[in-house]
């Protein structure tokens, strides 16, 4: 199975729906996560494997999960208020 190799990063969030939210800082909250290519390419299964990597809410609805970028860099965010949640930058693809 390969696996996509990530570092996981989540925000530290100022500002409100009305206003807008800013990201005030970053954390690294891992250095090295492996998410199945499998997992990576299927838009539900990954919606599901970010919540528990962000430690979302587990009645969280996936439609709720908005996500951007390419393929370096994917951003994470609840999208009915557009709140960040964080983001995942790509190390490597490992192949076994």
């Amino acid at each position: 199975m390969d696996y996509v190799k990530v570092e996981v990063w989540s925000y530290d969030v100022w500002g409100n729906p009305k206003d807008g939210f800013d990201v005030n800082n970053r954390f690294c909250e891992s250095r090295e996560t492996y998410i199945s290519q499998n997992i990576w390419e299927d838009d539900r299964e990954f919606k599901k494997e970010l919540k528990k990597i962000f430690c979302l809410k587990p009645n969280l609805r996936l439609s709720s999960i908005g996500l951007d970028g390419d393929d370096m860099v994917v951003y994470v965010e609840y999208s009915p208020i557009g709140y960040p949640i964080g983001e995942l930058i790509v190390l490597d693809t490992v192949k076994e």
